[in-house]
């Protein structure tokens, strides 16, 4: 996730051996909530956040992910999205 002072972002997920799927959108801080929504969508992830040091942490996003890989986004399962960045 690389995450600009002009409140854009991209996030970059890799499936090996796939391709890269990238991710461009926007973000806002709401008290210690991170909220990122994605280009050309109507939903957004929810993070909590916690800054120490260089460190960020954002954890407890509620996703639904295609564990299988199977493509098939009807039996995708619910996941937590939690991310750690390191600047």
């Amino acid at each position: 996730m690389q995450i600009e002072s002009d409140h854009t972002l991209k996030v970059m997920v890799r499936h090996a051996p796939a391709a890269p799927d990238t991710t461009a959108g926007t973000w806002e801080l709401d008290g210690d909530l991170f909220k990122m929504y994605p280009g050309g969508f109507s939903w957004y992830w929810t993070w909590d956040i916690q800054l120490s040091g260089n460190t960020l942490k954002l954890t407890g996003a509620d996703v639904r992910w295609d564990f299988d890989e199977d493509g098939l986004l009807e039996d995708n399962e619910e996941a937590d999205w939690n991310l750690v960045l390191v600047r």
